[in-house]
């Protein structure tokens, strides 16, 4: 049986993309990227990805699911975060985001000392509204090899071992189903987890511009649960709306 990698490095995967920005150069950032126009944040934490101690003693983060995927220089949320990506509230903003710019802000699990940081911010450039949509994009674009997860022969899989973190449940045809045996979230037969992924009304998101940090630069005021993000509607738990206004009653600079 093929041995897969258990986690990939986000730095290693898209290096263009690294920075060291403290939390007034990423509202720079923001603000460049925005045109002047209000743009619009919202945070949800990734439990997949973590912030680890390399073997020269700095912060490495590593993503051990599927999305965000950060492969062949783009940005994508396809999977995970379902009930995000079929809110009919976050939907409108998608529409909206040509007049407010939207940025989505990805927190880490909890690092070894405690800190919750962010991991990396994108500016969302447009979104595929279901699987099959996605699947057409992906394989127009060029991007089969990074996101695909069906229909690969072993040879395939052999060559590119971080398939199993692909995005895109479906062959070099379009033909959206289960992903082959071995990816993330579908390690043994039975395992399910990839319906949801699979589901008609899964909107997928895709940005080009995006950051990923370097190391543990910018930490979360507060301790993010999995799933708490606020959908452009009333607050649950702990997810909020971010704006330029209210961005340091989030984020703080790691002391």
């Amino acid at each position: 049986m093929a041995i897969y990698p258990q986690s990939y490095s986000l730095s290693a995967a898209a290096p263009k993309h690294i920075c060291d920005f403290t939390l007034s150069e990423l509202r720079n950032w923001i603000k460049t990227e925005s045109q002047g126009k209000e743009w619009m944040g919202r945070i949800y934490a990734a439990t997949t990805i973590s912030c680890e101690r390399d073997k020269f003693g700095r912060d490495e983060f590593r993503q051990e699911g599927c999305s965000p995927n950060f492969f062949a220089d783009r940005w994508t949320l396809a999977c995970c975060k379902h009930e995000m990506l079929k809110n009919d509230t976050f939907g409108e903003a998608l529409n909206d985001r040509t007049n407010h710019p939207l940025f989505i802000f990805v927190l880490c699990s909890k690092n070894a000392v405690g800190y919750q940081v962010l991991a990396t911010v994108a500016k969302i450039k447009f979104y595929l509204p279901c699987p099959k949509a996605y699947a057409k994009y992906v394989t127009r674009s060029g991007l089969g090899a990074s996101r695909l997860t069906r229909g690969l022969t072993l040879d395939q899989q052999a060559r590119n071992p971080y398939w199993i973190f692909g995005d895109c449940h479906a062959e070099a045809n379009r033909a959206v189903g289960p992903p082959d045996l071995g990816h993330v979230h579908r390690k043994a037969e039975s395992d399910s987890g990839y319906e949801k992924d699979n589901e008609s009304d899964v909107r997928k998101l895709v940005a080009s511009k995006f950051l990923i940090w370097d190391e543990a630069r910018i930490v979360c005021t507060f301790f993010q649960k999995q799933g708490s993000i606020n959908y452009m509607g009333p607050r649950r738990g702990n997810g909020r709306e971010i704006k330029d206004n209210t961005l340091g009653d989030f984020l703080f600079d790691k002391p």
